[in-house]
């Protein structure tokens, strides 16, 4: 006898293993390396953080505990998501804010005399 009714399509992911330089996601039977170096987040995560992966998606994958996501296409193509830290810029420079902190200590100064 055979079923008419179609299965569930079960996708698999799981992180296999952790070294001191990434870990190893295991997706649909294959397995992806997540460097450190270009996911910080994930430095200084426990071995308990980084198991908690969750896939939300076929693509998209989710640590809840470190609010971090990763697309499966990163993976695959890393060299098409260039992952690049772009700092802020200080509105003021040092010598404005040094300036501006002696103006002010030299008024509570002054205040605190009167």
């Amino acid at each position: 006898m055979t079923s008419n009714l179609p299965g569930i399509a079960i996708s698999h992911s799981e992180v296999t293993s952790i070294h001191t330089t990434g870990f190893w996601l295991l997706v649909d039977d294959v397995e992806y390396f997540v460097p450190f170096d270009d996911y910080p987040v994930f430095r200084g995560a426990t071995v308990v953080q980084i198991y908690a992966v969750r896939r939300l998606g076929p693509t998209q994958f989710h640590w809840p505990e470190l609010d971090a996501d990763i697309e499966l296409e990163a993976l695959e193509r890393p060299e098409q998501y260039p992952l690049v830290f772009q700092p802020a810029q200080p509105s003021y420079s040092y010598e404005q804010i040094s300036h501006q902190g002696v103006a002010v200590r030299e008024a509570l100064n002054h205040e605190n005399e009167e």
